[in-house]
């Protein structure tokens, strides 16, 4: 008999977890009933998806800074109250949430349903960002415990739970997002919409990095990089695929390198002459793939993560592809059965890529000691990569076949024997 099944998520719109939330309706509809709920005031879905689609409508606005503190509460119960209904109206036997404030809302509207959370950051490096992390800690610690599973997608996020925040080891499971391998080939064919962009990797050299454009990515140090191999490589060009709350400030660092910037509405004004730009900012897009070209070099710099999707992406699309060694996934990626404990200080040529030391944190104007030195590191990386064409290739070759690892039917499986599975 099938169960009905609950996904709570903010959104349906950008960001890494909806996506993975889409996915997994899509996957899991034909053994489950399936339901979503969303809550947030935002109403566009850029993901297909499968099942009950269940928009709640939360009082006052979801602009927090502006909003006086009871209209936080006021929503934070209101949505409490509302999703104890929707278990109570569709039966929900199981329900599903993701990152934080869905989880904790799932388990205080709790019933008697199976409650499953799901944590998609690392917590540590994610809440030592935010002020009043000990209130944050109390609540994990306090909620977390309470619940049949916690699901997290790398086994660091996992000791992370165990070690820092007191979350019982016992109720987590490690669960990989899942890649849709023949999907992603059939969308890398999709035909890339302008010209210009289509010329570059004819005639260029290309770095391409997908991810929101904010702290946590790091895409600020692509630019001195991108700066350092142009003076040996000429014919070199960055793809930066995603769009977020620092473009600006993002395209105004990359022109402070002496790098001609190309944004995606000047790629739109100019048509096919937009090729002789060093930087190009393509913008969120619904279909990342077809830009993942197999001429191209990946490159990820993000100073945390909870799993690396896109990382994970390049790696099927046959990319060689270099990363930061940064908490957490790349490590369990490129370099499986190796201490993920280990961090590299130095340039790590990987079984399945290269990992590179940790961002040290933003910059302002000139780079740092630490900095200017993990700069000439990637710098050397990427230039190994062009120099050597054969050896390149053979690391794609073997980022692909890792990436078979995290195929659909191997996760999808482990999601509904947790879901199927008594607690």
């Amino acid at each position: 008999m099938k169960k009905n099944v609950l996904f709570v998520v903010n959104q349906l719109h950008r960001g890494g977890a909806q996506k993975v939330v889409a996915n997994l309706s899509n996957n899991l509809a034909s053994a489950s009933n399936i339901h979503i709920v969303i809550y947030n005031d935002v109403d566009q879905v850029d993901y297909a998806y499968s099942g009950t689609l269940i928009k709640i409508r939360l009082p006052f606005a979801r602009n927090a800074e502006n909003n006086p503190f009871y209209a936080r509460i006021a929503r934070f119960f209101s949505l409490i109250y509302s999703l104890r209904k929707i278990k109570k109206k569709y039966k929900i036997d199981v329900s599903i949430s993701f990152m934080e404030a869905s989880n904790f809302v799932n388990v205080l509207s709790r019933r008697r349903e199976k409650t499953v959370l799901s944590v998609r950051t690392f917590l540590s490096e994610e809440l030592g960002r935010v002020k009043g992390v000990s209130i944050y800690k109390v609540f994990i610690r306090f909620l977390y415990n309470r619940v049949d599973h916690i699901v997290v997608p790398s086994t660091m996020m996992k000791h992370d739970l165990c070690d820092n925040f007191g979350v019982s080891a016992g109720r987590i499971k490690v669960i990989h997002n899942f890649i849709d391998i023949d999907k992603m080939a059939v969308s890398a064919q999709e035909t890339i919409e302008y010209p210009a962009v289509k010329r570059l990797f004819v005639e260029n050299k290309v770095l391409v990095s997908v991810g929101r454009l904010d702290v946590q990515k790091g895409q600020d140090y692509l630019f001195p990089v991108l700066a350092a191999v142009k003076a040996s490589v000429p014919a070199i060009k960055l793809l930066l695929v995603g769009d977020g709350p620092l473009r600006e400030t993002l395209v105004n660092k990359a022109a402070d390198w002496g790098l001609k910037v190309c944004t995606s509405e000047q790629l739109k004004r100019e048509a096919g002459n937009a090729h002789e730009y060093d930087v190009y900012f393509l913008g969120a897009q619904q279909n990342p793939f077809k830009y993942l070209d197999k001429r191209s070099i990946f490159v990820f710099p993000s100073l945390y993560e909870g799993f690396p999707n896109a990382l994970l992406e390049a790696m099927v699309c046959g990319l060689p592809v270099i990363s930061t060694d940064c908490l957490s996934g790349p490590r369990e990626l490129l370099a499986p059965g190796t201490d993920l404990h280990y961090k590299t200080p130095a340039t790590e040529y990987a079984p399945y890529g290269i990992l590179m030391p940790d961002m040290p944190g933003q910059f302002e104007g000139q780079l740092s000691g630490i900095q200017g030195e993990i700069v000439r590191l990637w710098t050397e990386a990427v230039l190994k990569l062009i120099a050597e064409p054969d050896w390149a290739k053979e690391y794609a070759q073997k980022a692909a076949s890792r990436a078979k690892d995290f195929g659909k039917d191997i996760i999808v499986a482990q999601w509904n024997q947790l879901i199927y599975d008594n607690p």
